[in-house]
């Protein structure tokens, strides 16, 4: 900035010097002065262009989903297959077995049964199953409708399944699939408990053997068996016969 001040004051001193070899044209050499300087402070404070880019404001657009709107659980991938009819549509009735939170023993073996609404316009046929989506699996295999579903009609579908071994809560997501492979309708999902095992404690009873001493200076007493015999005594008393003397003399009439 002041190398630009110092350039302007020589410029100014110059054209005043012309001025004073030049006195008839001062009119002239004045009004040349001032264009002059008025060009050299418009080039000097002429404002640079912005370079900054202008911020650019997009305008969100609002679209319509068609067809049926699926609620997924957080942290579920899941990918939503559009809807082409309504020809296949479902949705959950009510949980036959296994409510949301019960408690299943780690290792066991159990049976999910869920009611399943037919809401489409087309029956389902045994080629219409219900599949596994996401979550937790626990064993159970894709499995097909036992027989056909009217539009409208609800069908029964079970599922065996094993419990973890692990003690938490497991909840599994599961979804119907037509008899081209398509998922359709809403989900379904089985929800369990493994609570923690606890050990039942083993009695133990190790029994102590006590001894008592015996004194040395106690007198001790022998037990004698004493056996006594009994002679038998006859009980037949012998009647003693008279004997008759030979030698006794005999009188005579």
């Amino acid at each position: 900035m002041k190398t630009k001040i110092i350039a302007l004051c020589i410029i100014l001193a110059t054209l005043l010097s012309a001025c004073s070899q030049k006195p008839t044209d001062s009119n002239q050499i004045s009004s040349g002065i001032f264009t002059a300087v008025a060009q050299t402070l418009t080039a000097q404070y002429t404002p640079s262009a912005a370079t900054n880019t202008p911020a650019v404001t997009s305008t969100a657009q609002t679209i319509t989903p068609t067809g049926t709107i699926v609620k997924i659980p957080t942290g579920t991938p899941f990918v939503a297959t559009a809807l082409a009819n309504a020809c296949d549509n479902a949705v959950f009735a009510n949980d036959v077995t296994i409510p949301d939170g019960t408690s299943i023993v780690a290792g066991a073996t159990f049976t999910k049964t869920w009611s399943i609404k037919n809401t489409g316009t087309c029956a389902w046929s045994s080629a219409y199953s219900l599949k596994f989506v996401s979550g937790s699996q626990m064993s159970g295999a894709t499995t097909a409708i036992s027989s056909a579903v009217a539009a409208g009609n609800n069908a029964n579908i079970s599922i065996a399944m094993t419990a973890p071994t692990t003690a938490g809560t497991y909840a599994g997501y599961w979804r119907m699939v037509n008899a081209s492979g398509g998922f359709f309708g809403g989900l379904v999902s089985v929800n369990i408990v493994v609570p923690a095992y606890t050990a039942t404690p083993t009695l133990t009873i190790t029994p102590t053997p006590t001894i008592t001493p015996v004194p040395t200076n106690t007198p001790f007493i022998q037990t004698q068996i004493v056996v006594i015999t009994a002679t038998t005594v006859p009980t037949t008393i012998p009647t003693a016969v008279p004997t008759v003397p030979t030698d006794v003399p005999t009188t005579g009439s």
